[in-house]
């Protein structure tokens, strides 16, 4: 009886050396090839964006199967863990070492009787979750129970080489050559079952073919020595190049279709790619040997988007945040009602899972984190706080707060497209404007230049009146009719030269003028200096009005990079000072040395004792935070003002689990929200309608835009010194009015009383537009001689 050997096993493929002559034995290979076989995981892994993960295997035959994943691996990717079983049955050291890592995408190499056991120990460590992703290897995975693994929502894929109508025909075909039921189903039979059932396929349709185009003759042959049969070359050449999709009595292969290269190994096969979905397997794609770069799926990405919205239907999601306001804040207790649950908390982080909720129809519960952080990493401990670290150790689904997405985070989580996008900017408070003096408009000049003005303007009156007498030309005709007068007038008094130069100095003039040479050239000078002080004076005046209106005196990084009078700092351990430690800017790495030198500290632990310090310090102190936090503070404190513009551009996205499936449904919800314009009316709900001072700040803010009258306060001085002038005018009008009142009774021989009543009424006449002059003075009657 001819007897060729035709292989089927794995330790025969994984020889170069698969179709030789050995002692007259020819070796056709069955079994995918290796290289193929990994060609296919490496696509698979490639397609699924698979960036990191790691290799379990059992054996280092598993790394020989998996050649092509290692050179599929680019330096620049995350590295790519490998870590092998050991001796079994117990693998949970080897799980847990892997759990620690944070790896969610894992590719298992091991005997398919033992995937369950190690499933099943991965899921006490926590290592199969709905965030992890398996890759099974083995191609006999489709034959085992999942079910006892429970409810599960973690993604397994497997691959399948298995030709199920083969397999159902092959079935039906044993039942009718038993005459009787099988008690076998298409998941039962294995790899190895199928290839020697292809094998057999294989020889008998190709002895069959190569019968009916020349005669074999078989002759008996003896067990005991080894002859060789006299067809084997001509039926080893024929399946060689033979191609076999369907077989004439057997049906088509279990493995699907064969054909074998020059070295008699397995040239041509298909998988299929299979996922487990509600403990039943699933065909998501196909593979193809003759297209080795490409997966042809058979769900599509729309398909996949839709399953994932739907499943987050009527999911409950924990939600972890921080107390930070607006986004959320303990509501205020109220006497015999207490809160329980979500009703303890209000805020914008509040507001937006319920309007995704609504849209999604899931649930929520909120929780605080118990350190109240966002989320840093720490290089000694190796290990990541806040809302971050929460999220690793999968004690929430969800993370809301202003959580900003920075790389180092998103390399640890994921995150949801932004639903406000923001930048850093600078928060300084006002500069606190000291009331106006009631002499401000002495301001422009300093005291000195006052007194020195004043004892300007009475030594040139004095010198104009020396000046005056001793000039000829300052001496007139009183009389011009008379040409040869006895007397000569000198108009330039005391009273007249203090009048002219205080007229020059406030630009007025004087009703008289100097005629000569030297008080000419005197009060031109007296002019010419009044003219520049006058200039001056105005000049300074418009200057330190304006200095009263002007803003903060920073305007930008640049400027608070420059000086070190005032003082600037950020939240500790924030995405604020990972931008300044990070960055290669020259001015923002500046400013972070100059931060970590500060002495005292300028760094603060939260938003809220840096604005305290920012309120505290009168100037002295600028904080560097978010703009939309920034929006908020000035709405509450109307002292406070954003400097500049934005130092960078980024976002507040929802964190979660790295390659959680309900990202997508929750980037839909965020961006419909967008698009109806809620998420700016949950902005302007809490920042605005829910703020109460921001109604108060936006009435200071447009008084002060209308700063460019000035109000009383600033000119009151002036009017002061007016009703002052004019208080003294009357003063002296009264003392005059006195003065004439006792020199009218004087000349006209009445008394006080008599002259002030006539005076006085006349004076209230204001009809009167002419006044009698002052008679002589009586003389005094002569006494008679006593002859």
């Amino acid at each position: 009886m001819w007897n060729p050997n035709l292989a089927t096993f794995s330790k025969l493929a994984q020889s170069d050396k698969t179709f030789n002559i050995v002692n007259g034995i020819f070796n056709f290979n069955l079994f995918p090839n290796p290289y193929q076989l990994s060609k296919a995981l490496a696509t698979l892994v490639r397609e699924n964006d698979w960036k990191t993960y790691t290799i379990i295997y059992e054996t280092d035959d598993g790394l020989i199967r998996l050649q092509e994943l290692l050179k599929v691996y680019n330096p620049k990717d995350p590295p790519v863990m490998y870590r092998k079983l050991g001796p079994g049955p117990d693998y949970r050291s080897v799980l847990k070492q892997i759990r620690a890592k944070n790896v969610l995408q894992i590719i298992l190499d091991c005997k398919t009787d033992n995937i369950v056991n190690i499933l099943l120990q991965a899921k006490e460590v926590k290592l199969l979750e709905e965030y992890h992703a398996y890759l099974l290897t083995s191609l006999d995975a489709r034959t085992i129970d999942f079910s006892v693994l429970g409810d599960i929502k973690t993604n397994i894929s497997i691959i399948n080489i298995m030709n199920q109508n083969g397999l159902e025909k092959a079935i039906r075909n044993w039942e009718l050559e038993t005459y009787q039921p099988v008690q076998l189903s298409s998941k039962d039979i294995k790899i190895n079952t199928a290839l020697m059932y292809d094998a057999l396929n294989l020889f008998i349709n190709s002895y069959s073919q190569l019968d009916r185009s020349e005669e074999l003759y078989v002759k008996p042959l003896n067990c005991d020595p080894h002859a060789i049969s006299s067809h084997g070359y001509p039926l080893a050449a024929f399946i060689a190049k033979k191609n076999m999709t369907f077989g004439r009595l057997l049906g088509p292969p279990l493995s699907g279709p064969i054909a074998f290269n020059k070295f008699g190994q397995r040239s041509s096969f298909q998988l299929e790619i299979m996922e487990l979905k509600n403990h039943k397997f699933r065909v998501t794609g196909t593979w193809d040997s003759n297209n080795p770069n490409m997966i042809n799926s058979t769900i599509t990405s729309e398909d996949r988007e839709k399953e994932k919205v739907q499943e987050i239907s009527g999911r409950m999601f924990k939600v972890v945040s921080r107390i930070g306001p607006p986004y959320l804040m303990r509501k205020p207790p109220i006497e015999g009602r207490p809160y329980v649950g979500n009703n303890r908390f209000e805020g914008f982080a509040m507001d937006l899972i319920d309007e995704i909720c609504k849209i999604l129809n899931c649930t929520y519960q909120f929780e605080i984190v118990p350190d109240n952080n966002y989320g840093s990493y720490d290089p000694k401990k190796k290990s990541w706080n806040g809302l971050i670290g929460y999220l690793l150790d999968r004690k929430a689904d969800l993370a809301i707060c202003d959580l900003t997405t920075t790389y180092e985070r998103r390399k640890a989580v994921d995150f949801t497209n932004p639903f406000m996008t923001l930048g850093i900017s600078i928060l300084y408070a006002k500069p606190n404007k000291p009331p106006p003096e009631i002499l401000a408009f002495t301001n422009p000049l300093s005291l000195d230049i006052w007194l020195y003005m004043a004892t300007g303007f009475i030594i040139m009156s004095l010198i104009i009146y020396m000046a005056a007498r001793l000039n000829p030309d300052e001496w007139e005709n009183p009389h011009p009719c008379d040409p040869n007068p006895v007397e000569l007038e000198n108009v330039w008094n005391l009273k007249n030269c203090f009048w002219l130069t205080l007229g020059s100095i406030l630009g007025q003039g004087c009703d008289i003028l100097p005629k000569g040479i030297s008080t000419r050239m005197v009060t031109g000078m007296w002019w010419f200096f009044s003219m520049i002080m006058s200039a001056c004076y105005t000049a300074n005046l418009a200057a330190f009005l304006t200095m009263e209106r002007m803003g903060p005196t920073i305007k930008s990084a640049e400027d608070l990079a420059s000086q070190t009078k005032i003082k600037y700092g950020c939240v500790r351990g924030g995405a604020t000072s990972s931008f300044f430690k990070d960055s290669n800017v020259t001015t923002y790495h500046k400013m972070w040395v100059s931060m970590e030198s500060a002495d005292p500290s300028v760094f603060e632990k939260s938003n809220d004792d840096g604005v305290k310090r920012v309120l505290s310090s009168r100037g002295a102190y600028a904080f560097l935070m978010e703009s939309s936090t920034i929006e908020y503070e000035m709405a509450r404190h109307c002292e406070l003002v954003q400097v500049g513009h934005w130092l960078d551009t980024k976002g507040y996205g929802i964190a979660m689990p790295t390659n959680a499936p309900y990202r997508t449904g929750l980037n839909q919800a965020i961006l419909e929200l967008q698009e109806i314009g809620k998420l700016q009316e949950l902005k302007q709900r809490w920042w605005e309608e829910k703020n109460r001072n921001s109604d108060d700040c936006k009435v200071v803010e447009e008084s002060g835009d209308e700063t460019a009258e000035l109000g009383l306060d600033h000119v009151g001085g002036v009017f002061l010194v007016l009703a002052c002038g004019i208080g003294v005018a009357l003063v002296i009008a009264i003392l005059e009015f006195l003065w004439n009142v006792r020199k009218v009774a004087i000349t006209q021989r009445t008394t006080l009383m008599e002259a002030f009543i006539k005076e006085k009424n006349f004076a209230l006449d204001f009809r009167a537009r002419q006044k009698a002059g002052c008679p002589p003075p009586l003389e005094p009657a002569k006494k008679k001689s006593s002859n």
